[in-house]
């Protein structure tokens, strides 16, 4: 397995990347063909951070990223357009056999999954099976378990589907926009989930799990970042919360201008252009232009 990076044992550091139209593909002989850009297996736990894993495929398990009996940690990735055409799922990144470790900050849009060419597959953005990550701050959005567009063909997950024990852990997402047999089908599985945005699906519900329109400012054209009217904006919880967002900027900060610092849910943090989430009486978006880090009243990064 692998595309382009194979590891097996051992703790690499893999930062600023980019890994794409790389293929993942069964032999002749037979085989598994895992991790159309990254396999990761045998107690492995790299740090992945900072990269673009874009448009890869596997005909196996994990378009992006197959985990197996691992634990990385990945960060503040980009995990996009990628494909996986196997008999599991994971379009965008796979965990297996009892994987663990920590998926945190990262942007996991228009990833694919199909069971062979002939229905669709499962989590087309992320899998996970008898695997219990952590699963935090990330924006799951516009993935699909459909095969060639047909929504007769589809499978289950669209954003996430789990199965197994041990339960992920799963806290400050945003799951929104994903495509499954049921149509709109962001969450399919039990996990503990918790400080979500969930567009729909089954999920164990809490009093902290929202379900509403994330405000993307522009989707379409590829901006995840959130709207100052986004329900997300100051929702999640900051015991979960990583130390920086996807455009590296120090979290968590007063999105909404009460005079608390609270993460937001999913990969960006908004900044409020008002806000002064370390009270020195200079604006957090000043502060983040002119290089001074926004979170502490000493200005150090």
């Amino acid at each position: 397995g692998g595309g382009a990076i194979f590891i097996r044992g051992g703790s690499p550091q893999i930062k600023n990347c980019i890994l794409t139209k790389n293929r993942a593909v069964r032999s002749p002989g037979g085989g598994y063909a895992d991790g159309g850009a990254i396999d990761i297996e045998g107690n492995a736990s790299p740090t992945i951070s900072h990269c673009t894993i874009m448009s890869n495929s596997a005909t196996h398990t994990g378009g992006g990223i197959h985990i197996y009996w691992s634990y990385p940690i990945i960060k503040n990735c980009v995990i996009r357009n990628n494909h996986n055409g196997g008999c599991y799922g994971g379009g965008g990144v796979s965990y297996t056999y009892l994987s663990a470790g920590v998926l945190k900050g990262n942007l996991i849009v228009s990833n694919t999954a199909h069971y062979y060419t002939i229905k669709g597959g499962f989590g087309a953005g992320i899998e996970c099976m008898n695997s219990n990550p952590d699963i935090i701050n990330n924006t799951v959005a516009f993935n699909s378990t459909y095969l060639n567009g047909d929504p007769s063909s589809a499978g289950v997950g669209g954003g996430i589907r789990t199965g197994g024990l041990p339960y992920a852990k799963v806290r400050n997402n945003i799951f929104w926009g994903n495509l499954s047999s049921n149509g709109m089908e962001d969450v399919s599985g039990l996990m503990d989930v918790n400080y979500c945005d969930i567009g729909s699906g089954l999920y164990n519900p809490a009093s902290s799990n929202i379900s509403a329109d994330p405000q993307f400012v522009d989707a379409a054209n590829g901006d995840f970042t959130l709207q100052a009217t986004s329900p997300c904006v100051d929702m999640g919880l900051n015991s979960e919360a990583p130390t920086k967002d996807m455009s590296d900027n120090p979290v968590p900060l007063d999105g909404d201008n009460d005079g608390l610092s609270v993460i937001d849910m999913g990969c960006y943090e908004f900044v409020s252009p008002a806000a002064d989430s370390d009270h020195d009486k200079m604006p957090d978006a000043w502060e983040i232009a002119h290089g001074i880090k926004p979170t502490s009243a000493s200005g150090t990064n």
